[in-house]
């Protein structure tokens, strides 16, 4: 081949190699430099995104702290701070129940109600109750000895039911403060048996959801219970009209025996009726034991007062039952 073909030929192929090898170098120098720029952009994001996990936005922290939530509503009476002095006879009292001295737990626990100190439903109030409450379940359950404790001594002709009438209290009482079998009524002349002497009676409280029991109008004992869903207690005034063991549940007609797993009434039943100004056409309200004790502390029931089992026992065996005579009156409110 002439030279002058060859040479040209040459030199047009060295200028397409070193072509193709600035391309070849240009996009890898491209590529490196926008993997650089992705990885620099993406680090920032990251760090913010974990910092934020770990902990809020400061303004939402405040913000949150400036307005509490409207459905976890902020209940005063557990922020309430008790007085030094209420809280100091208090623990004087606790220390009393500990030292298995109920008697002058109880007298330290009336002091601060007598002295007006614990507003009614008050923390303060609660914490006092409960003293009184625990005091007068030892006096009610046993022989331990109080103010209220009278004795009698059984006669010729004497029975159980006879006495409690004559006493107004009842049987069942008798039996819990002699340590009595309640499987026997059996007696004999010169023993000698306390019972409790006074008037009862019971306040029920729907915001509380609670029953307080009082002898002589001074707090004797206090129950959690349940009450009506959508409002059915009603609130006035009422006397038990008349009580009953083991009791049937009749709801619109029917009738469901006690042990029956539809009979929602447990295992005692005591019927209120209105009196004074309150609705005479109430009817079928109750205070009874209950199948669901998960519902005490609510409103769940068909507006009768629910109450534990063993709670209502108690109750029950010291509400008298000579009712036309000494009727017990119970007040419903909200």
């Amino acid at each position: 081949m002439y030279w002058y073909y060859k040479y040209p030929l040459i030199i047009i192929l060295i200028a397409l190699l070193f072509g193709c090898c600035v391309f070849a170098w240009r996009s890898c120098v491209s590529s490196y430099i926008s993997k650089s720029c992705d990885d620099e952009a993406d680090g920032p994001a990251i760090e913010e995104s974990a910092k934020a996990q770990e902990a809020p936005a400061k303004p939402a922290v405040q913000k949150q702290q400036e307005k509490p939530r409207k459905d976890k509503p902020v209940l005063p009476q557990k922020m309430e701070a008790i007085p030094e002095n209420v809280a100091q006879t208090i623990n004087e009292a606790e220390a009393a129940l500990k030292a298995d001295n109920p008697k002058q737990a109880r007298e330290l626990a009336y002091t601060l109600l007598d002295s007006g100190s614990c507003a009614e439903y008050s923390k303060a109030w609660f914490a006092v109750a409960g003293i009184i409450d625990r005091a007068d379940k030892i006096f009610m359950s046993g022989k331990a000895p109080c103010v209220e404790k009278k004795s009698y001594t059984v006669v010729s002709g004497d029975s159980l039911d006879k006495i409690a009438r004559k006493l107004n209290t009842t049987t069942g009482a008798i039996q819990r403060l002699n340590a009595l079998k309640n499987t026997t009524d059996i007696i004999h002349p010169g023993q000698l048996f306390q019972y409790i002497d006074g008037t009862w009676s019971i306040k029920v409280s729907k915001t509380h959801f609670v029953l307080v029991l009082y002898l002589n109008d001074k707090l004797y004992r206090i129950y959690r219970v349940s009450i009506g869903r959508q409002d059915r207690t009603p609130v006035g005034q009422f006397i038990i009209r008349d009580k009953t063991m083991f009791p049937a549940w009749t709801p619109s007609g029917q009738n469901i025996p006690y042990g029956d797993p539809r009979n929602i009434l447990g295992t005692r039943w005591m019927a209120l009726q209105p009196v004074g100004d309150t609705d005479n056409t109430l009817k079928g309200y109750g205070i009874h034991g209950t199948t669901e004790p998960d519902t005490i502390g609510t409103a769940a029931s068909q507006g009768c007062v629910r109450m534990l089992n063993d709670e209502v026992d108690e109750l029950f065996d010291f509400v008298p039952d000579t009712f036309r005579k000494n009727p017990v009156y119970v007040t419903i409110e909200e």
